[in-house]
């Protein structure tokens, strides 16, 4: 009675190897590298040879093995023949009857999203269900569909394979299929030399943003609600909120004004060091504290306005109760004011974290010179340029897609520890 069987996972990069029970526990993976010279004719041999191997070094026999399972990328039909799998070099050729040759073993061979699918059915995060949808990032982009239990693979083996997908005109940079405008422009993005810093700049700029952004619209309203007279209230809620509705290239003009040689807060931090300053704009180590100190100036007040809004809710009656039991300002601001607001803030801490990732490209545009393009270069202006100047449309597309992937991740997240720690949600 057979007691073993074989996984095959066949990547662009490396093949990674498994030996089972046939209940499915592990017992042992390895992997070896994907040789694709030559239209990728020492794949299979490679596969067969270290299989072998594994089955000579644990003792086994053919006998005890049921079978071999082969997860590829590309289109592989239910007979297990591969239709032009481009990361490998292959053409159409049958998988299972090559390596049933070599091994003299079962085989069973299908698309790799496809038999990953599945996998999640039998024993990963989809078990229990029946229908279910498998997107894999790799070498490429792909997708497995479940049925009713059952791979849908189309009339040759394609369904499901959302990586070359035409989803832009008009794209002028091919795909390694040999068609244009797929959604596999995601592997373009993580293989640019340009990915690790066009990401850490973008969360660079924005959680500084919201670590020392959110925090002061809630103290500014605080600030102002415990104002008793009105003539003063009003002229410092107006001072407050109007820069935001100055436009963002005036906002950028002036910052480049007062920080140019010659400008105001030049000449004051000459005047503080003693020193000739360098130029603040040109410096890509100042650039992200002179967009997140604007941004604070330009937008606190009107940010603010929300929670001054909420603050008015508040009964007087809880003020009077407060004053007459001896509460002073700071006592009424953390018993009274704080709590009021906290739903508030907490539904647009949820709000603000799913933006995290879409750092707006306008202010940044005007503010990017070559002097400072290591630090201020940000997936939307990576976008931008790629995408309208550049007219790779499917390529900014695919890029697009992925930040709001991770936008809505982070919201979920976000909501599930507020829901979880304050029974707050958004959702």
């Amino acid at each position: 009675m057979a007691k073993y069987c074989f996984g095959v996972d066949v990547g662009g990069t490396t093949v990674k190897l498994g030996c089972f029970d046939t209940e499915g526990t592990l017992l042992e993976k390895w992997e070896i590298t994907t040789r694709t010279a030559n239209g990728g004719e020492a794949i299979l041999p490679d596969v067969a040879a270290s299989i072998l191997d594994k089955m000579k070094e644990r003792e086994i026999s053919r006998e005890d093995v049921i079978g071999v399972g082969v997860g590829a990328p590309g289109p592989i039909d239910g007979e297990g023949t591969v239709y032009n799998a481009v990361n490998l070099g292959w053409g159409t050729f049958s998988i299972k009857n090559q390596l049933q040759g070599l091994l003299n073993i079962p085989v069973e061979a299908g698309n790799d999203a496809n038999v990953a699918a599945l996998g999640e059915m039998w024993k990963g995060g989809g078990q229990g269900h029946k229908n279910l949808v498998a997107v894999t990032l790799g070498t490429g982009v792909g997708g497995g569909i479940i049925a009713d239990g059952r791979i849908l693979s189309g009339a040759t083996g394609a369904a499901g394979e959302i990586g070359h997908i035409h989803v832009m005109d008009g794209e002028q940079e091919m795909c390694n299929c040999g068609n244009y405008g797929c959604l596999e422009q995601f592997k373009r993005f993580f293989d640019s030399y340009q990915f690790k810093s066009v990401i850490v700049n973008t969360l660079k700029i924005s959680l500084s943003n919201l670590i020392f952004g959110f925090p002061i619209p809630i103290l500014l309203a605080l600030m102002i609600n415990q104002l008793n007279f009105g003539k003063l209230k009003k002229i410092l809620q107006t001072a407050t909120y109007a820069p935001h509705f100055i436009s963002i290239p005036a906002v950028v003009g002036m910052i480049v004004i007062m920080l140019s040689p010659g400008g105001l807060i030049y000449n004051i931090i000459n005047r503080l060091t003693g020193e000739r300053a360098g130029i603040p704009m040109g410096n890509a180590d100042l650039f992200c504290p002179i967009f997140v100190i604007t941004e604070i100036w330009q937008h606190a007040g009107w940010d603010a306005i929300i929670y001054i809004a909420s603050l008015t809710s508040v009964s007087p009656d809880l003020y009077e109760a407060a004053e007459i039991d001896g509460a002073g300002k700071l006592q009424k601001i953390r018993y009274i004011d704080i709590p009021s607001i906290l739903p508030t803030a907490v539904v647009l801490l949820i709000m603000n974290s799913g933006r995290i990732m879409s750092v707006g490209f306008e202010k940044v545009l005007l503010m990017q010179n070559p002097m400072n393009i290591s630090a201020s270069e940000i997936i939307s202006t990576y976008v931008y340029k790629i995408g309208l100047i550049g007219m790779e449309y499917s390529y900014s597309a695919a890029i697009g897609l992925f930040n709001s992937v991770i936008n809505l991740v982070l919201i979920l997240v976000v909501n599930g520890v507020a829901k979880r720690a304050g029974n707050i949600s958004l959702l």
